[in-house]
């Protein structure tokens, strides 16, 4: 068995959970504005997640994310706060999983593709939905700190499905550390001779 993957996750050590800062700009709009406009300030949350080992190229976890959102941009008004809570699932490919990079790598690249469910309390006010679906697109590194813990850090795009195609981005920095004790090897029984 090769030690070393991605977030210091391995067969024998398949479990872990992270803790994540994220930068959120949720005013961000690629197609309705002409490809891009970036006119807010960033906001912050805090993300818990559950990681589980598939294989050696993939990963999957699921995150609750909560904090505040800052100066959002709703129907040409400025919102200064909004209460904002999601839950999102992710799966992720490791690049470093021994076919371009080897998993005994310290620094190694990964793309993500997952679901986000959001809730934006203040929508209300505006006669919308405060609930919102996404789909989310990601890559960033991860850099081994030991056996058990890796630094990870992220971008994402969530493109909000049924609406305007508007993107929130999000950028995140956090630790991650396995759980769970490794298999003990049974010894291997010797032949007796009669």
């Amino acid at each position: 068995m090769t030690k070393g993957l991605v977030y210091g996750q391995t067969e024998e050590h398949k479990y872990g959970f992270a803790i994540n800062q994220n930068l959120h700009d949720f005013n961000i709009s690629l197609l309705d504005k002409k490809v891009a406009s970036f006119d807010s300030s960033l906001s912050q949350s805090f993300r818990v997640s559950y990681w589980r080992y598939l294989s050696r190229s993939f990963t999957f976890n699921t995150g609750l994310s909560n904090g505040f959102l800052f100066y959002q941009k709703e129907n040409d008004l400025l919102i200064n706060k909004s209460y904002f809570i999601g839950i999102d699932a992710v799966m992720q490919y490791n690049i470093g999983n021994g076919k371009f990079i080897s998993t005994n790598a310290r620094l190694k690249p990964f793309v993500s593709f997952g679901y986000s469910l959001n809730y934006i309390n203040r929508q209300k006010e505006f006669g919308n939905s405060p609930w919102g679906v996404s789909i989310q697109w990601g890559a960033g590194v991860q850099l081994k700190l030991s056996e058990r813990m890796s630094l990870r850090l992220e971008s994402a795009m969530d493109q909000e499905i049924g609406k305007s195609f508007d993107t929130h981005m999000q950028h995140r920095l956090g630790f991650i550390q396995t759980v769970g004790k490794p298999k003990e090897e049974k010894p291997a029984e010797k032949d007796s001779i009669p």
